[in-house]
């Protein structure tokens, strides 16, 4: 346009951003798209290119040649937490069970075997003589020993297994009785030696 004088002034051109540009003329130059005529067939051929070119668009920059199932599978590998699934407020973490024995597997061992009675009822008894107090207690902790005699109908051999029951029983109290024993001799001998100074 001239101004006033003879000067030429130059306007700016629309503010219209180049994607935008790029955007409106793209549906022109796809192959087999005919000519469209009218503001309302432009957006619709651009909502159905923007829709056919949609996984594209939603992946980050450096990453467009990747398909859509990889990002799919992206996503779900950031959705889960590294460490697990996360605690409540307050909630504690389960102490690790500790390690079974050899006493607690020979015994399991004896209890899961098909034998005849009497020969599973030689082998419990062979196996209560063999451990020390402390292993036997340990092990009845475990394996609830007793009440395993106690709830089988044993048949003709039911009296071997209440002279098996009554051996388990006695064995971790008379070892009690033992330690009381052994503690009330060492008071007595305190005792002695205070009256002596």
């Amino acid at each position: 346009a001239r101004g006033g004088g003879g000067r030429v002034v130059l306007l700016p051109r629309p503010a219209v951003r180049p994607c935008v540009r790029a955007m409106i003329l793209l549906p022109r130059r796809l192959p087999g798209v005919a000519r469209l005529a009218g503001r309302g067939a432009q957006l619709d051929a651009r909502h159905l290119l923007l829709r056919a070119h949609q996984p594209l668009l939603t992946l980050p920059l450096g990453c467009s040649g990747l398909s859509s199932s990889t990002g799919s599978t992206a996503s779900a590998d950031r959705a889960t937490p590294r460490g697990g699934a996360p605690r409540r407020r307050g909630q504690r973490a389960a102490p690790p069970r500790p390690a079974e024995t050899e006493e607690v597997a020979a015994l399991r061992r004896i209890l899961a075997c098909k034998e005849p009675p009497q020969e599973q009822l030689a082998a419990l008894s062979s196996f209560v003589s063999g451990v020390s107090g402390k292993q036997l207690f340990d092990t009845l902790q475990r394996c609830r020993l007793k009440d395993w005699i106690a709830r089988r109908d044993w048949g003709p051999e039911q009296e071997a297994a209440d002279r098996l029951l009554e051996q388990v029983q006695d064995r971790p109290c008379g070892r009690v009785e033992k330690i009381t024993a052994h503690m009330v001799h060492r008071r007595a001998s305190a005792y002695v030696e205070l009256d002596a100074a």
